[in-house]
């Protein structure tokens, strides 16, 4: 369909399944729904869908955006829907909900309103942007699928289990609700704050996972590396911190959690000769492969089954 389309009104699709129709008017500027109600529609041109308000794919339909650019205001994908950026510049403006398949390399770029993504997506492999005012709210790890995602605003995990294996970068929130997460990526550049509540448990196995933002933790932080890690990301709350893994895990003034800390395998060192840490933990349990050591001391109760080795010519180290 080459003519060009205008108005107010909304432009609707209903083809035969497996039927595909193409757009290739770049000077489409109509603002109504664009409604995809029965087979496929092609982009092949920037800007086909006009300032259209809104995508609505209804169960096996298809969008291609094939290599091509839209700027739109909400989608709303239906369970059995494929959305294909297919190389192509998706921006969103306001909320949505994405229950289809979003599939296809290319860019997905979030400037405002809450998007909701029901379930996986394992072949989507975009570029994600989330603006400051901009809220994407997931209930599957794999929600926008293997790309990179630069978060200015809120990356929410709801009764979310599993790897999120993205790199993430930005300033913006990652938040856990009722979710299991262990994040793997490479978030060197990430200076946020991740959220854990009551009921979450956010996993990292290196620097690199916890990049160089901040945790504020109401569940369980589990920390469980292998190799020796310098922990320098500032960690709050009074949830519960469990140490695993093999390596040491090496705290200074930020550790300032208040809840438990449980050293199940490896080293817990505080601090060092000249700048001792006071542990604000109100319990510390040393499991039988654990060891607590360095300089300074705990503010709580300490049960050990392990390794206790808080230097007495350490000036500082105390334990109360």
């Amino acid at each position: 369909m080459s003519a060009r389309i205008t108005g107010a009104g909304d432009l609707a699709f209903n083809s035969q399944k497996g039927e595909t129709v193409s757009l290739s008017n770049q000077d489409n500027d109509y603002t109504g729904v664009t409604a995809i109600r029965g087979g496929n529609v092609l982009m092949n041109s920037n800007s086909v869908l006009g300032q259209t308000s809104e995508i609505r794919l209804a169960t096996d339909t298809r969008l291609d955006m094939n290599g091509h650019s839209q700027t739109v205001g909400k989608l709303n994908g239906a369970a059995g829907s494929v959305l294909n950026i297919n190389g192509g510049n998706l921006t969103l403006t306001d909320d949505g909900v994405s229950a289809g398949t979003l599939t296809g390399g290319g860019f997905l770029n979030i400037s405002g309103g809450v998007l909701d993504i029901t379930g996986g997506n394992h072949t989507f492999a975009v570029s994600t942007i989330i603006a400051k005012d901009a809220t994407v709210r997931m209930n599957d790890v794999s929600g926008l699928g293997t790309g990179n995602i630069s978060n200015a605003g809120t990356l929410s995990l709801t009764h979310a289990s599993g790897l999120l294996s993205n790199n993430l970068s930005g300033s913006g929130t990652v938040s856990l609700i009722n979710s299991d997460t262990q994040i793997s990526g490479n978030n060197s550049n990430y200076s946020g704050l991740f959220v854990v509540d009551t009921s979450s448990q956010l996993t990292a196995t290196g620097a690199q996972n916890l990049g160089i933002a901040s945790v504020s933790n109401r569940g369980i932080l589990q920390l469980n590396n292998t190799t020796d890690w310098q922990l320098i990301n500032n960690v709050t709350g009074t949830g519960n911190v469990r140490k695993t893994g093999s390596g040491s895990l090496t705290v200074r003034s930020n550790a300032a959690w208040s809840g438990q800390t449980d050293i199940d395998d490896g080293s817990l060192i505080l601090g060092q000769s000249d700048a001792p840490v006071m542990l604000a933990s109100s319990l510390v349990n040393i499991a039988k492969n654990g060891k607590l050591t360095g300089f300074g001391g705990v503010v709580g109760n300490v049960t050990n089954s392990g390794s206790l080795d808080l230097r007495s010519a350490a000036p500082g180290n105390i334990l109360t």
